[in-house]
């Protein structure tokens, strides 16, 4: 009794009732006593459904939030995984025409950690505001908390090391702000005529 409490004691009490009545109307199943992988599955999930829900998540948030806002997902393995693809930046200018391929390689990925989870996932997703602002030297808004905040703040106090992404994504944000300010004194310079 003490192993399945251990196990389950993260979950609300009701939805275990309700995984323990789905797992007994299962024709095969239902006939033992469930043990704890079968709850924390139906709990949970498969990995393919979880991954897609992610997905679903991150595809949802691109559309509405876009690559400007700085972002903390209520899942860690998102986090994860968006750093692997090259970070939110880069995901959120990801052509529409590629967008099923990336959803697929974003569910493998995602069904892999939950297989083996990460090393490390970083404490945020960083947009091109933070960037451009942090570069010139501006006031950096917090980030975007994304789904149940409690397991947000989690999200954000178990993240951390570099942000591998950040980094190179701030060195093209730099190059980028450098290509405007040069257009823009060329603007300002009087014309010969």
């Amino acid at each position: 009794a003490e192993i399945y409490w251990d196990a389950l004691k993260d979950f609300e009490l009701e939805d275990i009732k309700r995984a323990l009545v789905v797992h007994y109307r299962q024709v095969e199943e239902g006939r033992f006593f469930p043990k704890i992988a079968d709850l924390i599955r139906l709990l949970e999930g498969s990995p393919e459904s979880r991954s897609l829900i992610a997905w679903t998540c991150v595809d949802s948030t691109m559309g509405r939030v876009g690559r400007y806002q700085s972002l903390i997902f209520d899942d860690r393995l998102i986090h994860a995984v968006v750093e692997d693809m090259g970070g939110w930046i880069k995901l959120c200018e990801q052509p529409l025409k590629d967008l099923s391929f990336i959803a697929a390689d974003f569910q493998k990925r995602y069904r892999a950690y939950i297989g083996r989870l990460p090393l490390r996932h970083p404490r945020y997703l960083v947009g091109i505001l933070e960037l451009e602002n942090a570069a010139r030297g501006y006031p950096v808004a917090p980030p975007m908390m994304l789904g149940n905040a409690l397991l947000a703040e989690e999200v954000f106090k178990d993240g951390g090391g570099t942000h591998l992404i950040a980094q190179e994504a701030s060195s093209r944000v730099r190059a980028l702000i450098e290509e405007v300010r040069a257009v823009e004194k060329n603007l300002d310079k009087p014309k010969k005529d």
